[in-house]
């Protein structure tokens, strides 16, 4: 079992505890200082190892891996679909790839600046992120590499705390990304913030975004 992308190896360490030292997984990530975190995560399990390699190099053999997993690594690929191929080379028949992304394109904010809200939008799907629409084409992913009983699940991430919108998607930071470059104005970007933090601050702040899961069979 491998999962490409582990980043700190979190998941990693789940899945070899939820499958039992009978199952060995591996975590591959192209960061060394993310898996210098992992290896101290897995500290006392057996059943987990690390590479370092970059996922258009993946370092295994065809038919070596009984499943493959993949969570938001798939938005930062230049050739989705060559890794694609690739996975479905690497898994034996039979096993299950399982691809977890972020739909970019899905980000709402509950609040009346649509313009501003949608150039956020056209920056993190079409500038920003590298493959921003991959959430939409992980299913044609799968089925162009022959991989067969595709499902897709679609999960919205709801929030009422601005402070999640902050942390968790980095909002601020994106939008004064976007002043720099000079795909929002700084009228634009007060009128929005304090639009939000108002509507935080008086308890009504939404914001909404998908989480899509799509698997296949080799």
């Amino acid at each position: 079992m491998a999962d490409i992308g582990c980043g700190t190896g979190i998941d990693v360490v789940e899945l070899a505890r939820l499958l039992g030292p009978g199952v060995s997984v591996v975590g591959v990530d192209h960061d060394r200082q993310m898996l210098d975190k992992a290896h101290v995560a897995s500290s006392g399990l057996s059943n987990v190892r690390f590479i370092l390699s970059e996922v258009t190099e993946l370092p295994f053999e065809e038919h070596s891996l009984a499943g493959l997993r993949a969570e938001r690594l798939f938005q930062h690929l230049k050739t989705p679909e060559a890794v694609v191929a690739d996975i479905y080379r690497m898994l034996q028949p039979g096993a299950p790839a399982v691809i977890v992304e972020t739909d970019w394109s899905s980000l709402c904010f509950y609040c009346d600046q649509i313009g501003t809200e949608r150039k956020m939008v056209d920056f993190l799907t079409k500038e920003k992120i590298n493959n921003g629409f991959a959430a939409k084409n992980l299913t044609a992913y799968l089925a162009n590499a022959g991989f067969r009983e595709i499902k897709i699940e679609v999960m919205p991430m709801v929030s009422t705390a601005l402070a999640d919108a902050i942390g968790n998607l980095w909002i601020d930071k994106i939008a004064l990304e976007m002043v720099e470059k000079g795909l929002l104005n700084e009228a634009e970007h007060a009128a929005f913030f304090d639009t939000i933090s108002t509507a935080d601050e008086k308890g009504f702040f939404a914001f909404s975004i998908n989480l899509v899961i799509a698997s296949g069979i080799k």
